[in-house]
């Protein structure tokens, strides 16, 4: 019987002072748990580490393999799971449906129910999604065109409205 490969991704705590900080640890990146709910649902063990809900996992460090996607990961990352990506700087090239994406499971960040408990009604409690990648616009303090391009891509309607996220 093949044994169900472990992957844990991790969210390093916020630097003190930093402008995002009071936003950050409350909504988690969209990042983490979109790569992590793609391996869930294709049979992965995932953990999400988020150090801004959980603590420093300096105290319990496991091993991590050192890759650097540069541009979008969900096309690369069951390679990277399956240890069939080389380490080093892999450039990923961009997702074109975002339909094909799968409704994000919050659930998977570890001590997730932490973060809920700080609200006051946790069946209301916001979370963020993600409709679309790219902006059209080239602001020089923004990083998105550098990361997603200038041509925007969107998920349908259809596809947005059926998210119901899990909690």
């Amino acid at each position: 019987m093949a044994r169900t490969r472990k992957v844990r991704f991790i969210e390093p705590q916020t630097r003190p002072g930093r402008p995002f900080n009071a936003w950050i640890t409350r909504w988690p990146l969209l990042g983490p748990v979109t790569l992590g709910t793609i391996l869930h649902e294709r049979g992965y063990d995932v953990a999400i580490y988020n150090e801004n809900i959980s603590g420093s996992l300096l105290e319990n460090p496991d091993a991590c393999r050192d890759v650097v996607v540069r541009g979008e990961g969900e096309s690369v990352i069951e390679a990277l799971a399956r240890g069939e990506a080389p380490r080093g700087i892999i450039q990923a090239p961009p997702l074109e449906d975002l339909d094909t994406l799968p409704t994000l499971r919050h659930g998977l960040i570890r001590d997730f129910d932490r973060l809920l408990a700080r609200s006051r009604r946790q069946d209301l409690y916001e979370l963020p999604v993600m409709t679309s990648c790219g902006c059209p616009h080239g602001c020089t303090y923004c990083s998105v065109t550098r990361m997603f391009g200038r041509r925007v891509r969107r998920q349908s309607v259809d596809k947005v409205c059926r998210a119901r996220p899990d909690g």
